[in-house]
């Protein structure tokens, strides 16, 4: 019997310690809520993304670590299932969104979350997993094809005299402006 304890011990503390190694190296965000969305766990990239301290990091609801735009669209990507669907125990749910979160020092950052039900051993709903990942990149780039695009659709719009443009790949004509 006490064998067998330690066996367990041992094979609980390595289980612990190889969890441990993959959210201390994930560069993922890793959030665990409750039912009132209160933080449980927070993964150690998360308090890298946005400078808190885990401690502090606990006691700040969601609602205070969004824009509200972004707590708002979390919200409703979480009411988009109904309390029959949640409180069925076979029922899995994973939605996805990008959101606006809040730094320590009151910047922002975007990050595209999957959100997903939380169940006990039973089925039960116990809360919600958010895993999410840094996009500031992609925003950007976003804004600034869309900027380009804009301008040059503009451009082309307004122009007096006649374009044509080819590409080397398809000689067929892509984009056509006479007046």
């Amino acid at each position: 019997d006490v064998t067998e304890q330690k066996n367990d011990l041992i094979a609980l503390r390595k289980s612990e310690e190889k969890l441990a190694l993959i959210t201390d190296n994930a560069t993922e965000t890793i959030w665990l809520l409750d039912l009132d969305y209160q933080t449980q766990y927070i993964s150690p990239s998360t308090f890298r993304l946005c400078g808190y301290q885990p401690d502090e990091f606990k006691s700040c609801s969601v609602m205070e670590l969004t824009t509200n735009s972004s707590f708002s669209k979390i919200m409703s990507l979480a009411m988009t299932v109904g309390p029959e669907k949640i409180n069925n125990p076979n029922f899995k749910f994973v939605g996805s969104t990008e959101v606006e979160l809040l730094r320590k020092d009151h910047s922002t950052f975007w990050s595209e979350i999957n959100f997903s039900i939380v169940r006990d051993n039973e089925g039960k709903h116990t809360g919600y997993l958010i895993v999410g990942h840094d996009i500031g990149d992609r925003v950007i780039f976003q804004q600034r094809l869309m900027e380009s695009e804009q301008k040059y659709r503009t451009l082309f719009e307004n122009m007096r005299d006649g374009f044509v443009l080819f590409t080397i790949s398809d000689p067929a004509a892509v984009a056509c402006r006479f007046e």
